[in-house]
């Protein structure tokens, strides 16, 4: 189970490369995967600050974020997240 491997716009290249490293691991011993994309409904960082600082913005260099598109500055760059963790399924900006 995968969780939030969306860092705002990017994909967490740490998670998705220790998948692959499991998925080729796997395979010479025939062993398969259902892999399932999970988002944990309270810690999502379009709804959380400390999963923001801690996690996501720590991928990101002050040169990416002064080129970040506005929907995604928000988030990244102003911190205005979102009142409930729902919210991320119809706030534009988080879509």
């Amino acid at each position: 189970m995968l969780r939030n491997m969306d860092l705002v716009g990017r994909v967490d290249q740490v998670q998705l490369q220790a998948v692959l490293h499991v998925l080729d691991l796997a395979r010479p011993l025939g062993i398969r995967f259902n892999v399932v994309l999970f988002e944990d409904y309270t810690r999502p960082p379009y709804v959380n600050l400390e999963i923001l600082d801690n996690i996501v913005l720590p991928h990101y260099t002050a040169d990416d974020l002064k080129n970040l598109p506005a929907h995604r500055s928000r988030f990244l760059v102003d911190k205005r997240v979102l009142n409930a963790a729902g919210a991320r399924y119809t706030d534009p900006d988080a879509i």
